[in-house]
């Protein structure tokens, strides 16, 4: 996995657990054309709540993510400075990445008035939840992300 200087389909983004036992440090954002088209719509849906000091965020179930666990301090030092970045994995890397001992469920997509967004997902048999960072939709969906920036 390499950190890259342009938009990838894949996004490494901090994520964290409230487990007593199982562990998770990152989660992988696989963002296909597909993605965008689906959070602009998403991200319109909750504009007009922007204003509204009663309005949190709206939630969707999204599998647009997975949750993992590494001691690789190159993975680790990717997210050193910010905490999200585009990644280009190697054939088949993904696959040799650990998973939470959890079995995941009720992947959720949270998308807040002013942008942001954050993946969430619970143990099926636990309810022990996972999240990703949250981090601005904006950035994505117009390649101004942080990762973009020399």
């Amino acid at each position: 996995m390499k950190k890259a200087n342009h938009p990838t389909d894949t996004i490494l983004v901090r994520a964290y657990t409230d487990s007593e036992w199982d562990r998770c440090n990152f989660a992988l954002i696989h963002c296909k054309e597909s993605w965008f088209k689906r959070m602009r719509e998403r991200l319109e849906l909750v504009r007009p709540f922007a204003e509204n000091m009663d309005f949190c965020s709206a939630a969707f179930y999204d599998t647009g993510v997975d949750f993992y666990h590494t001691e690789d301090e190159d993975i680790i030092n990717l997210l050193e400075k910010d905490s999200s970045a585009y990644v280009e994995l190697e054939k088949d890397e993904e696959e040799r990445l650990v998973r939470p001992e959890n079995r995941l469920n009720l992947y959720r997509l949270h998308v807040y008035p002013k942008g942001d967004f954050m993946y969430s997902a619970y143990g099926k048999h636990t309810n022990e939840e996972f999240w990703a960072e949250s981090f601005t939709l904006e950035d994505i969906i117009t390649n101004n992300h942080p990762s973009n920036k020399q």
